[in-house]
């Protein structure tokens, strides 16, 4: 990801009945978008688990970028309310 930034790392579950371990939130110079689990074969990268159809593809990154927005705004309230250090968050896990 050396084009981009990794903002953060979710966790999905699909209907209660599948997870998806390992999604990034990246800020690439084409905006931010949601990359989804890979593994390196050979000299490239290829996803394990991914949207077949752009619908599922545009929903899921709604959804996850979506709860993200969610999240860092709690996490900004939680801390502006917070008179002592700043703690460390939970990792961001959300569900569709």
């Amino acid at each position: 990801y050396s084009s981009g930034k990794i903002l953060a790392t979710a966790n999905v579950t699909i209907d209660d009945c599948f997870g998806v371990r390992g999604a990034k939130i990246i800020d690439s110079s084409k905006g931010i978008f949601v990359s989804m689990p890979s593994t390196k074969a050979g000299d490239y990268y290829v996803d394990t688990c991914f949207p077949i159809t752009r619908d599922a593809r545009i929903l899921l990154e709604n959804s996850v970028l979506g709860a993200w927005q969610q999240y860092q705004e709690q996490h900004q309230k939680q801390q502006s309310q917070q008179t002592a250090p700043a703690y460390e968050p939970e990792p961001f896990v959300m569900s569709m």
